[in-house]
């Protein structure tokens, strides 16, 4: 196929009366108006369309600003092409663009003789012969190895229309120019974003057969990871393509199999005029006021137009790409609760109940190094745990906070040393973007990261939406930390001064124990407030959260249910669970031999229950 455009002589007409090809027996020729159209879609779908490669005529002078820049263009997006082609198995010189005015440049006709005998070595398109299947890289989660050529390019060619997709290819110039992602993680992240979208137009093509499919149907029919599928039809429906239907003839004794078993999905009627939904900027969030603060669109926007204080998220529209990656990874645009469920269900070591999660384990237990007992908040697990982690080399540094100058005003920092931990120890109630800084992680390799509930859930779903980022891999351990509400700094002076009557400076130490918060002072006095009478003074974008107790973390470390000196621990993943044991084996942490599990779990199932029913449902008002 000879693509030309019409500022060229080269039409069909001139290309056939001059007989420039008469020793190519089989030559299309097309002619397009605009060319400034021609873009990864239409080359893709030329491929699809069967044609064994490209060549490309253009005209214009690489001395002209404005041809420069548009030739730059058509040769970013056959390089790309030509990549995706090679990731397909078809090879990487399908497709060759060709300036006429172009300085130094080799005749038309020998130039298109080299580029067909690249064609004849690379074979003919496999869509065109009696090949089903063609190797592929089998990258992030998906083997296409098994899905028919003619409809892997399909999806392959439909995929290119993906918005995040689109709107990072042009942006890429802006993206490594902000210096968020190097070369090769820009790649990772462009690749995975296509690969995760070709796999969502496999799994619609299927959903066209067949009316309604249940969600272990649809894992079966391809060979691609389960949690990647779960994640691709949850995307789906976000993107308006698809929808659940609940199947009301099934009746299961057990919650967990009516979740799993008991929805199905089809594709939803699209009219002519439907386009998929675009996800907009993060300032949507904070417009409604249901923004969590947890920092983490700031760290992972590829031009760096976004930054956030403590309460105000500020976004540069003039930089802003719009590739909706803040919005597909923020905890409080659509929810994942029926996502992390039936990821987690798979697993048959986890025990579930509805206010706890899914969990392995649960346990009061304190540290037994004296350094941490005087500087620790309860059991100072959390401390003694990152403690083992040091020692052990396990991670080479820690996210977490530490007081500032301001002492209980919170400081997001990067622990590299054991011995400052101690700094850390202790909690402040005092909310803070702490995902703000995980840009500044790459260097590490090995990362252990200590947060309140929303930010562990906004760690998970930066997994999974729309891929796993680049600078989350470097994220080895979670600890979550129980949360009834958290304050603002602002806001908690206000409170220690209207119902304490004391000054910050004078404050040792805060807890919050049975139902009341509770300080201490320099001098050894004690005074507690009831907790719900401190709600006014509370965050506002608490009131939309309904999770206690971290339940997305690999461990979640709390002073609810357990005595005086003791925290308590729910262990949620095996790699929790190894630490956690190590910790006792090498006699850093103990747990009480005999105990009642039953009271510690009523005590906190008590309280998740209460903050999960009393939690306001987020509706984002999206104009």
């Amino acid at each position: 196929m000879i693509i030309s455009s019409a500022g060229c002589k080269y039409d069909e007409k001139h290309l056939i009366e001059e007989k420039k090809f008469k020793e190519v027996n089989s030559v299309k020729i097309s002619r397009l108006e605009n060319l400034g159209t021609l873009d990864i879609t239409q080359l893709l779908e030329a491929i699809y369309m069967g044609f064994d490669g490209i060549f490309v005529i253009i005209k214009g002078t690489l001395k002209e600003d404005d041809f420069i820049s548009e030739y730059n263009s058509f040769h970013r997006s056959v390089n790309e092409v030509n990549r995706i082609l090679n990731k397909r198995g078809l090879g990487n010189q399908r497709i060759k663009l060709f300036n006429l005015n172009g300085i130094n440049n080799m005749d038309l006709v020998e130039s298109f003789n080299d580029f067909f005998k690249e064609i004849v070595l690379s074979g003919p398109n496999p869509i065109n012969t009696d090949t089903q299947t063609i190797h592929n890289d089998t990258e992030y989660g998906y083997n296409f190895n098994d899905i028919p050529i003619k409809k892997l390019l399909y999806a392959t060619y439909k995929a290119s229309y993906n918005f995040q997709y689109r709107s990072l290819f042009k942006a890429k110039e802006k993206i490594l120019n902000s210096r968020k992602y190097n070369e090769n993680e820009y790649i990772y992240l462009l690749d995975s974003i296509f690969e995760a979208e070709t796999a969502r137009k496999c799994i619609l093509e299927e959903l066209k057969k067949d009316k309604l499919l249940k969600l272990e149907e649809i894992i079966n029919l391809f060979d691609f990871s389960e949690e990647n599928i779960i994640r691709d039809i949850f995307y789906l429906i976000e993107q308006g393509y698809i929808e659940e239907v609940l199947d009301n003839k099934l009746n299961h004794t057990n919650s967990l199999e009516f979740e799993k078993d008991s929805y199905k999905y089809r594709i939803k009627e699209i009219k002519e005029s439907y386009s998929e939904n675009y996800f907009k900027s993060v300032s949507i969030i904070h417009d409604n006021k249901v923004c969590c603060h947890c920092g983490l669109c700031s760290s992972i926007c590829p031009v760096d137009c976004i930054e956030l204080t403590t309460d105000h998220v500020y976004i540069d529209e003039g930089k802003c790409i719009t590739c909706g990656l803040c919005y597909s990874i923020c905890p409080r645009s659509f929810s994942i609760d029926k996502l992390q469920k039936l990821i987690k269900m798979s697993d048959s070591s986890l025990i579930y109940s509805r206010g706890l999660g899914y969990y392995k384990d649960i346990f009061s237990a304190r540290t037994l190094k004296y350094a941490i007992k005087k500087v620790g908040q309860d059991g100072g697990i959390v401390t003694s745990l990152l403690h083992y982690l040091f020692n052990r080399n396990l991670i080479d540094a820690v996210v977490t906070i530490k007081h500032s100058k301001k002492y209980w005003k919170p400081k997001i920092s990067i622990i590299e040393k054991v011995e400052d931990l101690y700094k850390t120890a202790g909690s402040t109630y005092v909310h803070a973007p702490i995902l703000s800084i995980l840009d500044k992680i790459k260097k590490y390799k090995e990362i252990a990261i200590v947060a309140l509930p929303c930010k562990i859930k906004a760690l998970f779903k930066g997994k999974f939406f729309p891929v796993k980022l680049p600078l989350l891999n470097h994220i080895k351990y979670k600890i979550g930390l129980f949360c009834k509400e958290c304050f603002s700094y602002e806001k908690i002076l206000k409170l220690f001064s209207n119902k304490f009557s004391v000054d910050i400076d004078e404050i040792v130490k805060m807890d919050i124990n049975h139902g009341k918060f509770v300080i201490t002072l320099e001098s050894g006095e004690i005074f507690s407030y009831p907790l719900e009478e401190c709600d006014l003074y509370g965050s506002d974008f608490c009131n939309y959260c309904d999770e206690f107790t971290a339940e997305l973390a690999d461990i979640s470390v709390g002073s609810i249910g357990s005595k005086i000196g003791w925290s308590t621990v729910i262990i949620r993943t095996k790699k929790g669970e190894r630490i956690f044991n190590e910790a006792i084996k090498h006699g850093i942490v103990e747990t009480k031999r005999t105990i009642d599990k039953k009271p510690l779990q009523s005590n906190i199932e008590k309280l998740a229950e209460i903050k999960r029913d009393t939690s306001r449902p987020i509706q984002l008002n999206i104009i």
